[in-house]
């Protein structure tokens, strides 16, 4: 089956999976009412949510990720380790900034050599405003612009030397006693102007009682890069299936499965994911 029909069907897997889970979910919802200062969701695994932090006040983030990729008898197999820190500051009750600092330890087989490198990837500061707030028919909209700072090269593919900009719509609607619904929508390219990533995404929250939530989110990354014998493409789409725990001090635990795959390997990853606002 070619990349294109696969991509097809798993976009139409993903819509028959949005519609269905609030409907089985249903069921499980317990005691949760909708008061209008709880209509804020901004806990993803995937994508990032419309809404934004109020003003001074401070969020930190931290997840790992076990991911383990093999693909056909000749390309290359193995595992990456993967740590990220996040800040977030709310300058206004609209207007933040974001600064995200990860590290990666990547283990692989090419052929029977073992290659082990880790080492701290390219820092990003990203500036987040909320051109519309919610109301009973328009979801929560944010916009951003961001950068990925350059760093030395000698422990590619995991960090590289080139600077990297991005422009992003972030949006985020309550659906009543649905749950809340996530999109994004991204653009960015190196320095260079030699590699552009075009991005996309849907998820859905479904509140499971007053502490815990279920969630599913799906992600496109479109990739060109131009080299000296034309482009070169590559579709990559990444699906995930969690949960979150909340308690009423601001903190928030998750733990999700996901699956991506692409014309060259599959990937299979564990993310465990904290969060603490005050």
């Amino acid at each position: 089956m070619t990349l294109y029909c696969c991509a097809i069907k798993r976009i139409c897997n993903f819509y028959a999976i949005l519609f269905l889970f609030p409907l089985s979910s249903y069921a499980l919802a317990i005691d949760f009412d909708g008061h209008e200062s709880e209509h804020q969701q901004d806990f993803l695994f995937l994508l990032e949510e419309g809404y934004t932090q109020e003003k001074g006040e401070w969020q930190f983030g931290l997840s790992y990720q076990d991911v383990s990729y093999s693909g056909e008898p000749n390309q290359k197999k193995g595992t990456d380790n993967v740590w990220k820190l996040g800040v977030e500051y709310g300058f206004t009750d609209r207007f933040q900034v974001e600064f995200f600092l990860p590290y990666q330890k990547s283990s692989c087989y090419q052929g029977n050599v073992k290659i082990n490198t880790s080492t701290a990837g390219n820092p990003e500061i990203e500036l987040i405003y909320q051109v519309i707030q919610e109301t009973s028919v328009l979801p929560v909209v944010s916009i951003g612009v961001g950068v990925e700072i350059a760093a030395s090269s000698d422990k590619a593919p995991i960090r590289s030397e080139e600077w990297g900009y991005e422009g992003f719509v972030n949006a985020s609607k309550y659906l009543e006693a649905w749950g809340f619904l996530h999109a994004n929508l991204a653009y960015g390219v190196a320095d260079k102007g030699d590699e552009t990533e075009l991005s996309y995404g849907l998820g859905f929250v479904r509140p499971i009682n007053d502490n815990f939530s279920a969630m599913i989110e799906y992600l496109v990354e479109r990739e060109q890069e131009d080299v000296l014998q034309g482009s070169n493409s590559e579709v990559l789409a990444q699906f995930t299936v969690g949960f979150s725990y909340q308690n009423n001090h601001g903190f928030i635990a998750g733990l999700a499965y996901g699956q991506s795959d692409n014309d060259e390997r599959l990937e299979r990853a564990f993310t465990v994911k904290f969060q603490y606002e005050f």
